[in-house]
């Protein structure tokens, strides 16, 4: 399969998509939202006059903590709930990122292309339907992993300058986060792309789509949750365990797909 038409067809999406604010706006103001304010305004309140109360709050956390993160009960009480924070806390949220970019790429370069009816005009071109797939999953994957990447080097340095006055020392990431960077984050990035282009098969629009296909945020919340009151907490062993289940539920997605495509029906029904 030549490569040229892949990489031309995935950048005239990601331009595409870039000029539609209803794309690029969540694409800007959700990191910014989870990487920077949240982050800043959770350390800041830690440290700050009414620390103590928040302590309090995230005692029963530290007081639960399994072998993995022992070594935080070790540490003084306003470190230990600045790491909390950044490495556990906020870990599923991170998530979110690939999910949502992912969606709403995917949603404008499938369901986007049948509500414009530019995607007959596609089906006549040279491409092959292995190539128009290959090029619009490009457009959607490489997009959403390297803002994920580039969001956690924002991340990063967010976190270490605003808790330097505490800490003293750079303090993030821990290997958990490179395991969530490499191993997660592509998984959840080409799951989320699988999933919407199963839901663009049966929608009209690119609202449509990216409503439905927002519920793939919804593990990501149950996460959050169950870290939060302590039902699992985030570990290397747990974050590998998590990116092994994304990637065996992408492979059977795109394994479904795979054979619709070769059934010659993918796009047809698109």
């Amino acid at each position: 399969m030549s490569l040229e038409p892949v990489l031309i067809l995935g950048v005239r999406d990601i331009r595409t998509a870039l000029q539609n604010r209803s794309v690029s706006m969540p694409m800007v103001l959700v990191p910014v939202l989870i990487l920077v304010i949240m982050p800043v305004v959770l350390l800041r309140s830690l440290i700050g006059a009414g620390g103590d109360e928040m302590l309090s709050d995230l005692q029963p956390l530290l007081e639960g903590l399994p072998p993995s993160a022992a070594y935080l009960a070790e540490l003084p009480l306003t470190e230990a709930g600045i790491i909390l924070i950044t490495h556990y806390i906020l870990a599923p949220l991170f998530l979110v990122i690939p999910l949502m970019v992912a969606s709403v790429l995917g949603a404008e370069s499938f369901a986007g292309e049948k509500e414009r009816g530019t995607l007959e005009a596609l089906l006549y071109t040279p491409l092959s339907r292995m190539q128009l797939l290959a090029g619009k999953t490009m457009a959607a994957v490489v997009p959403a992993i390297a803002l994920a990447w580039a969001s956690f080097l924002a991340y990063a340095v967010v976190v270490n300058v605003v808790a330097w006055p505490v800490m003293g020392r750079i303090f993030f990431p821990p290997v958990m986060w490179w395991a969530l960077m490499l191993w997660v984050v592509p998984a959840a990035a080409v799951l989320s792309l699988a999933v919407m282009v199963m839901v663009s098969m049966r929608v009209s629009s690119f609202m449509e789509a990216f409503q439905i296909g927002g519920m793939v945020v919804i593990p990501v919340v149950a996460l959050m949750l169950a870290q939060v009151t302590g039902v699992l907490f985030l570990s290397l062993p747990v974050m590998l365990l998590v990116g092994l289940a994304l990637w065996v539920t992408t492979g059977v997605l795109i394994h479904i797909l795979s054979n619709t495509l070769l059934s010659g029906d993918l796009l047809t029904r698109m």
